[in-house]
């Protein structure tokens, strides 16, 4: 089995680290600490620019429709120069999930070219990962509950909010909601990463149902998310190995102690 990537995944990896290392340096990054909004635009017009926005998106719905492979080594380079954006929730579960539900076009090809930005509001207070977690609920369109860690909820033009539509485990819907609709409020969390989440609180707020989506089409697109992840969290530890190793050399070629 050949694991290596192939030429064009290389050149990707070349133009991606390029990109990143001009639009998302660490000064910016830590720049963007507790930033209302989270991200820089000038390097998401780049990402829309370049079609890496829906890289992993169906030609059909506006995408590029790139494998996970090409996924990876996007990852793996917005891992390497912890660069914050809206990427993942927005294009890769987002994305996945109104893709694999089907329908909704306009918005997928919007999500797809980057043009508009939405963000997933899954986890509570108290509530965890598996489907019991959700406790809002939903009253026919109606949503209220609480959600917590909602990254660039300011920022997004829908929210993908789940809520619980019976009493099973799996009663799981999920909906589309405008972050500006009455009955919503935002409120920014601070974490010690100094990241962007949202505390969103639903009091009554009309939601459109996503027909066909069901707890298992969310689950699938997590764990095809948490690929992705686990890419960028690689190409953050190899970069930190790196630039550790060449301390050592740069003491060791001066004579300095090293420890």
């Amino acid at each position: 089995m050949d694991l290596e990537f192939s030429a064009e995944q290389d050149m990707l990896r070349e133009m991606v680290r390029g990109l990143l290392a001009q639009h998302s340096p660490l000064t910016k990054v830590r720049e963007l600490e507790d930033d209302p909004t989270g991200y820089d635009p000038a390097l998401w017009t780049q990402l829309r620019e370049l079609d890496l926005v829906g890289l992993l998106l169906p030609e059909e719905a506006g995408g590029s429709g790139q494998s996970m492979l090409e996924g990876v080594v996007l990852y793996e380079e917005l891992g390497r120069s912890l660069a914050p954006t809206p990427h993942f929730v927005s294009a890769v579960l987002t994305g996945g999930v109104l893709t694999s539900a089907g329908g909704h076009d306009e918005l997928v090809a919007a999500i797809a070219s980057g043009e508009k930005v939405a963000t997933v509001a899954w986890l509570e207070p108290d509530g965890a990962y598996r489907p019991a977690g959700v406790q809002t609920r939903a009253d026919g369109d109606r949503l209220t509950g609480v959600k917590r860690h909602v990254a660039f909820a300011a920022a997004a033009d829908v929210l993908l909010v789940l809520a619980r539509t019976g009493d099973d485990a799996e009663d799981v819907g999920l909906f589309l909601v405008d972050p500006g609709a009455e009955g919503v409020t935002l409120t920014q969390q601070f974490t010690i990463a100094s990241d962007t989440q949202y505390r969103i609180d639903l009091d009554g707020a009309v939601g459109t149902r996503i027909e066909g989506a069901t707890w298992e089409t969310w689950h699938r697109t997590v764990l095809d998310g948490a690929i992705l992840q686990a890419a960028a969290a690689v190409g953050g530890a190899r970069y930190a190995l790196d630039i550790t190793n060449q301390d050592a050399k740069d003491r060791h070629q001066f004579g300095k102690p090293i420890g």
